[in-house]
């Protein structure tokens, strides 16, 4: 809980500067989103791995409409990620900083959809 409010505040400070500087701001957002998708991923990595050791009853009672839900966020987040890809491939280098946001939006994308896959499988398979 104490770590999770250590990253939220880190990411509210990172979009203040946003609002105060006009050309860095842009690559401090996009680095704190990519340094959160891998702290994220790691998490969702770790508790995969911790989880393996519980006790798997393949005649536990999941609601189903609990893992309809998880799927419509998936797909949604898997539409988004691949949106913002698109936008990435296609977007054309204006000025001396645009090719370093086009590669980390690009890894921040595969990330995120490699992040959603993990996180959706980890709670489809805790729900038992």
């Amino acid at each position: 809980l104490l770590f999770g409010g250590m990253i939220l505040i880190i990411t509210i400070l990172t979009l203040v500067p946003i609002y105060i500087l006009e050309n860095g701001a842009q690559i401090v957002t996009q680095i704190t989103e990519l340094v959160l998708i891998v702290v994220s991923l790691i998490l969702v990595l770790t508790a995969l791995i911790h989880t393996t050791r519980l006790h798997y009853d393949p005649h536990a009672h999941v609601d189903v409409f609990d893992q309809v839900l998880i799927i419509i966020t998936t797909v949604g987040d898997f539409a988004y990620a691949l949106f913002g890809l698109f936008a990435s491939f296609f977007t054309e280098p204006d000025d001396e900083f645009k090719p370093v946001f086009i590669r980390i939006e690009i890894s921040i994308g595969v990330l995120v959809i490699l992040q959603t896959f993990l996180q959706t499988g980890f709670i489809l398979d805790t729900l038992k």
